[in-house]
Formats: structure tokens, C-alpha cells, sequence
């Protein structure tokens, strides 16, 4: 009995170094992935953590098998790493060109989670952020330029709307939603003049000011248009004279002069046909592609106005003047479906009109 009773804390503590034993495998089991798991990892492009792994474990003592296991895991996660981000940075790329922001947007939390720094990387992800930032600038002026064409609409129907109930806690509240809208509108495209200004993209600012002219025409936007036009007519008198168009032929400097020209009294498709011209033979010229980029801008704005006056003239029974008006301005935007429908519309009440009048019925 005594016997058993000595031996018993020696089989317990012979339990318990074998427990322990078993306990620490158990534990190392979890700290250090097997290799079914670093394969899984692999397969799913987890690179950064398979490498986080490698990482610490060649950082201790090891075996040299295990040693020489660990490297090659390394360079195998290195590898492959760097193969799935070229496939990847030609994919976004074209994700970028489409446009596919919601798509683009996930492949970067996606690289930015999964692969590890590098210098390559870090250069897609600066242009990612650089084309996303252009293409969110590029809506945001469309919406700006989009607030300023139905503005001069909406806001006096609103003001109407409120004069007429003027107790009308709602309307109020929608009246001055307006007004912010408008001060939110005048004060981006001043911004947007301003830096075109400053890019010495004359043209572009006083698009901008013209625009600015449907909300406030005081004196003080007018000197700006009347500075601007001035600045315009001086960068193209600098242009025929200056050193860069020495190379040009005398037909050449002759077609520019026409083309300051007609900026100057703003024969808007006739310039545009000039410059089509210069640009065939100066095709990288980067004065001419701005003037290109000044003319888009331009032609937006006199088709949007022709729309608008069209429409006057249509809604007070003046058919012939707004078919007219309509069709001066289709050159400028013969793609655009509203001009082409208000022609097509206009077109098909002067043809029932003149029907009637052959047949006596009008």
C-alpha cells in the first residue's frame, strides 16, 4: 500500500511531461502552418501573409531541411507575387479606360491587402489615384456645367412657386436649396476660369464667364469677359509672331491668322473648320489641342443656349424662328438627340401647317 501510494506522484508527474509534450506539439501545430495550408494561401494570392510566415521563420534557428523549405516557400510567394501584380496592373489599367470605377476600386483593396510593398506597386496605386481623381473632376464639371444650364430654368419657378405662397415653410426651403446651388454653381465655375486663366487657356476662362453671365451680369463679370477677350486676342496675335511658328508655311500662318479671326467675331464653325485643317498637319501641336479643348467647351455652350432660345420662340408660337435657331446650331452637335428632335418636332408642325393651308382648312 505504501508502495503504491510512492509511486503514484511519479506516474502523475510521468503523465504530465507527456501531456505537456503533447500540449506544446499541439500549439506549434497552430503557430506554424502546415503546408497544405501555405498552399492554400498561395492559390489565393495571400502572398503578403505567406510571406509574414517565411519571414519569421527564417528568422530562427532551423534544420537545414527546414531551413532550405522555408527559402524556397519565400522565393515561391516572391515569385508569384510579383507575376500576379503585372497581371493585375494590366487589368486595372483597362478597368481604368472603361471606366469601371466599382470594379477598379475593389482589384485595389484587394492588392493593397494581398501583395507586398514594392516600388512597382506603389506606382500603380499612384496612378489608380491619379485617373480616379481626373475622372471625378471631369464628372464633377459635368454636373456643374449640368446645374448651370437648368438653373436659369428651375430657380424662377421656384421663386414664382414661393411668391405665390409665401407662408409656404416648404417652398422657402426649396427656393433657397436653389440659391446654394447656384452660389455652389457660380463659385466652381470661377474656380474652373481662374485655373484656366492661370494655364494661360484664355479661351477655356471665358467660356466659364460666359456661363457666369446667365446668373450675374454685373459690371464687374463684364470686365472680366471684355479682359479675357482681350487676353485671347493678344495670345493669338503672339502665336503668329512668335519663334515656335518660324517653321510654318506662309499658307499655314495664313490659315492661323484666318482661324484668330474668325475667334474674333466668333464664327464659331468656320474656326472650327480652320483649325481641323492645322491640326491634320500639326496633329501634337499643343496650342492647337487646346483650342480644340476651347471649342468643345464652346460649342457646348451656344448649342445649350440655342436649345433654350429655340424653345422660347417654340413656346410662344414662333415655329420658323426656333426651327431656324435649331438648325444653326446642329453643326455644332449633330449627334445631339434633343436638338435633332426639336428640329424633327418643329419640322413636323410647319409641314401639317402648310398641308392645312394648301387645303384650305387653316
Amino acid at each position: 500500500m505504501i508502495d503504491r501510494i510512492t509511486k503514484l506522484p511519479l506516474l502523475l508527474l510521468l503523465i504530465l511531461t507527456l501531456l505537456s509534450g503533447y500540449g506544446c506539439s499541439v500549439i506549434n501545430s497552430f503557430a506554424v502552418p502546415n503546408q497544405q495550408k501555405i498552399t492554400s494561401m498561395l492559390e489565393q494570392h495571400q502572398y503578403k501573409n505567406v510571406l509574414l510566415v517565411t519571414e519569421k521563420q527564417l528568422a530562427k534557428q532551423l534544420e537545414p531541411d527546414t531551413l532550405e523549405y522555408w527559402q524556397s516557400i519565400d522565393q515561391q510567394a516572391k515569385t508569384a507575387a510579383a507575376e500576379f501584380e503585372q497581371s493585375k496592373a494590366s487589368e486595372l489599367k483597362q478597368l481604368m479606360r472603361r471606366n469601371e470605377w466599382a470594379q477598379a476600386n475593389k482589384e485595389i483593396a484587394f492588392l493593397n491587402q494581398n501583395l507586398p510593398a514594392s516600388e512597382s506597386l506603389d506606382a500603380l496605386f499612384a496612378e489608380f489615384d491619379s485617373e480616379r481623381s481626373g475622372y471625378l473632376d471631369a464628372l464633377s464639371r459635368s454636373l456643374v456645367k449640368l446645374e448651370a444650364k437648368l438653373l436659369p430654368q428651375t430657380l424662377p419657378l421656384y421663386e414664382r412657386m414661393f411668391k405665390a405662397q409665401p407662408d409656404n415653410a416648404a417652398a422657402l426651403t426649396r427656393l433657397q436649396q436653389e440659391r446654394d446651388k447656384r452660389d455652389r454653381v457660380l463659385l466652381s465655375m470661377r474656380a474652373y476660369a481662374e485655373q484656366a486663366e492661370s494655364q494661360k487657356e484664355f479661351g477655356l476662362a471665358l467660356n466659364y464667364f460666359r456661363t457666369i453671365q446667365r446668373f450675374d451680369d454685373s459690371p464687374q463679370v463684364l470686365e472680366d469677359v471684355k479682359r479675357l477677350r482681350g487676353l485671347l486676342a493678344r495670345q493669338q496675335k503672339a502665336l503668329i509672331a512668335s519663334d515656335k511658328l518660324r517653321e510654318l508655311t506662309t499658307a499655314q500662318k495664313q490659315k492661323l491668322a484666318d482661324y484668330g479671326a474668325a475667334l474674333s467675331k466668333q464664327e464659331w464653325i468656320a474656326a472650327k473648320s480652320l483649325l481641323d485643317d492645322m491640326l491634320k498637319q500639326r496633329p501634337s501641336d499643343g496650342e492647337l489641342l487646346g483650342q480644340k479643348t476651347y471649342l468643345a467647351e464652346v460649342f457646348a455652350t451656344e448649342v445649350t443656349r440655342a436649345k433654350e432660345l429655340g424653345e422660347s420662340f417654340y413656346s410662344t408660337g414662333n415655329i420658323e424662328q426656333a426651327l431656324s435657331i435649331w438648325k444653326a446650331a446642329l453643326p455644332m452637335s449633330p449627334d445631339d438627340v434633343q436638338l435633332t428632335g426639336n428640329i424633327e418636332r418643329a419640322e413636323r408642325i410647319l409641314e401639317k401647317v402648310k398641308t392645312l393651308k394648301q387645303s384650305g382648312s387653316y
